[in-house]
């Protein structure tokens, strides 16, 4: 059996974690024994529940800031303590090198590090980004990223890095109900600043009235965007609901969903809204390798008056279930196609 050690930042509720969970349901159990490190435990406990449930082990370690010696120390007794892991996947973007630089130490043969971002909010993040890379090359054995760009992003344009499609099992989000007119908008996704939710709030008090939006996430925007909606007086027609647990049903009750993204890779949720055969209208910062070629993605400049020009004229259509299934078969968004490439790297 292959031992296998997956390193991110929490297991919250959100696209990055939803990935790594789809890995831990389907991989080959039999085949593979994963382990996580983690870097703080989430507020949320339900995907800890599903690893305790399926056997997983995880590690809570310790952020990189504000103690990175000690964050190193728990890594390399993690790798000391529960190994000989044949393989690290590492999901910490910029900060991936020292992790594996840790594995590479240690004597672990396959050593990924996996980009899904498209830019980094911290000013000193982004100077340090040349040192960053440097760290992850020399170490890393295999680079993996969501899409082109965030591998281009995060390793550098001259780089050969392997996309990894973030597959999901789409049984979880087909549907045949068909959607009726609710003018309720949904946005999914931590509150923060590169989400952009000051934008929809902007949004929603330019549209009719008959619109309503619903917030679904947690993040340390919520006070200023509580104050926000206050401001503009759009607090009646807006809520904030948390974290959604159940994400397939979000995505059937609303007319569509927004994502006005200040960057973002190839967002999860843009993959479970298609498979939900829901609507987006998307920034056009988010890249559009995230289009399955359904006519689900509607991409649009960060103009509040353009965004409501072209909602209020929407009109509801949804892909049939076939059409769906087909275009995820051929984009490679099926999880089965991600867990086969995912078992070859971690068993070279």
């Amino acid at each position: 059996m292959k031992k296998v050690l997956i390193s991110t930042f929490t297991m919250d509720v959100g696209g990055l974690e939803n990935f790594l969970m789809n890995i831990v349901k389907n991989i080959d159990k039999e085949k593979f024994e994963i382990h996580f490190t983690l870097n703080q435990l989430p507020k949320n406990k339900k995907n800890l529940d599903v690893l305790n449930r399926l056997g997983v082990k995880y590690h809570v370690i310790g952020n990189l800031k504000p103690n990175p010696i000690k964050f190193c120390e728990n890594y390399s007794k993690v790798l000391d303590v529960y190994g000989p892991f044949d393989a690290v996947h590492i999901n910490l973007e910029q900060m991936g090198g020292i992790p594996a630089a840790i594995a590479r130490k240690k004597g672990v043969n396959n050593r990924y590090v996996h980009a899904h971002t498209t830019n980094l909010n911290a000013f000193h993040n982004r100077i340090l980004l040349p040192f960053y890379r440097y760290l992850i090359n020399k170490n890393a054995t295999g680079l993996l990223a969501c899409g082109d760009e965030a591998g281009k992003y995060i390793f550098g344009n001259d780089k050969k890095f392997h996309v990894i499609k973030n597959g999901l099992n789409i049984n979880e989000f087909l549907n045949d109900k068909n959607k009726v007119r609710s003018y309720r908008i949904a946005q999914v996704g931590r509150l923060s600043q590169e989400k952009n939710q000051m934008f929809s709030l902007d949004l929603i008090s330019k549209l009719d009235k008959k619109y309503t939006l619903d917030f679904y996430g947690e993040g340390d925007f919520l006070d200023e965007l509580k104050c926000y909606s206050d401001k503009i007086d759009v607090s009646n027609r807006v809520n904030f609901k948390g974290l959604a647990t159940d994400v397939a049903k979000v995505y059937s009750k609303y007319d569509f969903i927004i994502l006005p993204s200040l960057f973002e890779g190839v967002p999860f949720v843009l993959i479970e809204a298609q498979a939900s055969g829901c609507h987006a209208f998307v920034s056009s910062n988010v890249s559009t390798e995230s289009d399955l070629g359904l006519s689900l993605l509607t991409f649009l400049d960060l103009d509040v008056d353009d965004w409501v020009s072209e909602i209020s004229e929407y009109i509801i259509t949804k892909p049939s279930m076939e059409s769906i299934t087909c275009a995820f078969e051929k984009n490679g968004y099926n999880i089965i196609s991600t867990i086969k490439v995912l078992e070859r790297l971690y068993e070279k």
